[in-house]
């Protein structure tokens, strides 16, 4: 039994969430991004996860999790993870780049395309069209999804 998170908290993800689309990186993992992980304690490093975890904390569902394999993890432990089954805006994305079925990055689902595609808003990326790395919103082809977890 998949454990489901309400709506009401979904919809606070993406509120928040939204509202930091454009907060900037500066220099290797600076800058304005710094706040995720220093609402943890940690300094500057790779900060999808610090992302996630600090909208997810703010939406008052409590997360800590640097390193995506842990979350990864977490969720499947959980029983949390869908693998590539029935993405929900509010659920985690984790993404495998090389197709090896390792996880990378992590990210937010905030809608499923009418073409398959999803909408992501993500931590520790490039803006789309080559601009400065930041909090971004993101199209995103199952090629690259490793699979979804609830919040």
């Amino acid at each position: 039994q998949r454990r489901r998170a309400s709506g009401d908290l979904r919809q606070r993800i993406l509120d928040i969430a939204q509202r930091e689309v454009g907060t900037l990186e500066d220099g290797a993992n600076g800058g304005a991004a710094l706040k995720y992980p220093n609402a943890f304690g940690r300094g500057a490093e790779e900060w999808c996860g610090d992302f996630v975890s600090w909208v997810n904390t703010q939406a008052g569902n409590p997360m800590d999790v640097a390193y995506v394999p842990t979350l990864h993890n977490q969720l499947q432990q959980q029983g949390k993870w869908k693998g590539q089954n029935d993405p929900q805006p509010g659920d985690l994305v984790i993404f495998d780049w090389e197709g090896k079925g390792e996880a990378w990055h992590v990210g937010l689902v905030k809608s499923v395309n009418a073409d398959g595609t999803i909408q992501t808003i993500e931590g520790n990326t490039s803006q789309p069209g080559g601009g400065p790395q930041g909090v971004w919103e993101k199209t995103r082809d199952y090629s690259t999804i490793l699979g979804f977890g609830n919040p």
